[in-house]
């Protein structure tokens, strides 16, 4: 990676670190900010949506934050993680707890 690179992924870094101490109200503006955001040869949707992508992978937000910088409701950010075979973030602690909602619903 050349110089402008590694600069580019240190500044990318700093602000994924301020972003995750940001309050929800705060990250909403942000996703807001970003959503109006265009670069050349891009759509104003790729680019919220690439950087919600970004951060959903390397588990930096969840996937409702991600969701809300990209402007999508969580089933379609779903649907475009799916598109792009990106698997979603579902481990075996997240299967217990689910596992103890159904039992509760089903009433055992």
């Amino acid at each position: 990676m050349d110089v402008l690179g590694c600069q580019w992924m240190s500044t990318i870094e700093a602000t994924v670190e301020k972003l995750k101490s940001l309050p929800p109200e705060k990250l909403q503006e942000v996703a807001a900010f970003i959503q109006r955001l265009t670069l050349p040869g891009s759509t104003p949707v790729k680019l919220p949506l690439h950087l919600a992508i970004g951060l959903f992978v390397s588990e930096d937000a969840t996937l409702g934050q991600a969701a809300e910088v990209a402007g999508l409701t969580q089933a379609e950010f779903l649907r475009e993680l799916g598109k792009r075979r990106i698997p979603i973030h579902y481990g075996s602690e997240e299967l217990m707890a689910d596992l103890q909602v159904v039992e509760t619903l089903a009433g055992k």
